[in-house]
This record gives C-alpha cells, sequence and structure tokens, in this order.
C-alpha cells in the first residue's frame, strides 16, 4: 500500500483536488465517484487545457447546478462613483479562476537545467512576481535533444526529462502575478 499526503496550507477546491486525485487514481475511478448514489448530486470528469498544459477538470452539479458558479455580490450604494471591491473568500461557490490567475506562454526558446533551477527559486520571491503557488511546463534543453519537464510550488520544485513536444509551454498560476517580471525571466 502507498501513502499519499497532501498539503494543504492554504485549502484546497474540492473540484481542483478531485481532479488531482483522479489524475494519479485507477482507471475506471471517475466513473465510479459519478456513480455514487448520492441524491441531486452529479460529478462529471473531463480533460481540460490551461495555458496549454492538461490535466482533469470536475465539474459538480447539485441539483442541476455547477457548484461555485452563479455567485453574486449585492452592493447597494447612494452615492454614484466608481470604486473596486475585492473579495477574498475561503469557502467553495468560487471558481479557481475567480482567485487565481495565471500567466503562461508557448516558447520555442532552449533552457539549460540550471537556468530552469534559477528561475523556479527566483519565483519564490513573492514582492517581484506576486505570490506564485504552481509553475509548471516543458521546454527544450539548450544542451541537447532532451526536453525538461519542471513543477513548482512553494519551497519546492522538480525537473525531469520528458517526452519530446513540438513547443515549449510555460504556465505560473498564483495571486497578484506580476506578469511583466515573470515574462522576462522566461523569455
Amino acid at each position: 500500500m502507498k501513502t499519499l499526503y497532501i498539503e494543504c496550507n492554504m485549502g484546497a477546491a474540492g473540484d481542483m483536488l478531485m481532479g488531482a486525485l483522479l489524475e494519479i487514481a485507477p482507471e475506471g475511478m471517475a466513473e465510479k465517484i459519478a456513480a455514487l448514489p448520492i441524491p441531486g448530486v452529479e460529478v462529471k470528469a473531463e480533460h481540460a487545457e490551461k495555458c496549454g498544459i492538461g490535466g482533469t477538470h470536475v465539474h459538480v452539479y447539485v441539483n442541476g447546478e455547477e457548484e461555485g458558479h452563479e455567485h453574486h455580490h449585492d452592493h447597494d450604494h447612494d452615492h454614484d462613483h466608481e470604486h473596486e471591491h475585492h473579495h477574498h473568500h475561503h469557502h467553495h461557490g468560487h471558481d479557481a479562476d475567480e482567485v487565481f490567475q495565471s500567466w503562461g506562454v508557448e516558447t520555442a526558446h532552449k533552457f539549460a537545467e540550471e537556468d530552469i533551477k534559477d528561475i523556479l527559486v527566483k519565483l519564490e520571491d513573492s514582492d517581484k512576481y506576486g505570490v506564485v503557488l504552481r509553475a509548471k511546463g516543458y521546454v527544450a534543453d539548450s544542451a541537447s535533444d532532451r526536453w525538461l519537464h519542471f513543477d513548482m510550488t512553494p519551497g519546492e520544485y522538480e525537473i525531469r526529462e520528458g517526452s519530446p513536444e513540438v513547443t515549449g509551454r510555460i504556465c505560473v498560476i498564483g495571486s497578484g502575478i506580476k506578469e511583466d517580471a515573470v515574462k522576462e525571466l522566461w523569455l
């Protein structure tokens, strides 16, 4: 038996966590989850792409309506000027796209493994790059015909050799991402 530990210091959206777990689950697990006899609940898993990188997206419907959508804030104001509202809720009912932002790019640029390592370490600087919660992608190796695949979460990263691709793809996900600074790192 294998044990999986999940560290959720900042919480975890149920649909995102379920999608990640389905990526490593045995074949047919999505169908088993969808078949659970929970009245009024329907679960659908599908392939999705964000910044050119694929994964599993899970939709949860309760009484025919998708969880996390159709969320509105009503604000009554007796003045006629515009101003922003910032809402940071940490409960169900918010789609991840409402809370996080992503920056992505396709690139033919080749990178040395050491350069990728340096970039991933630099992304930890939230003052300069925003709060980066995930960076992932694959790029051509400048020293060989290899392709380097990488993943980064706060405090750790992994760089490994992966299957060849047509073009490199890079995705950075977080909050308050400073896109110009992130772009300058990679391009």
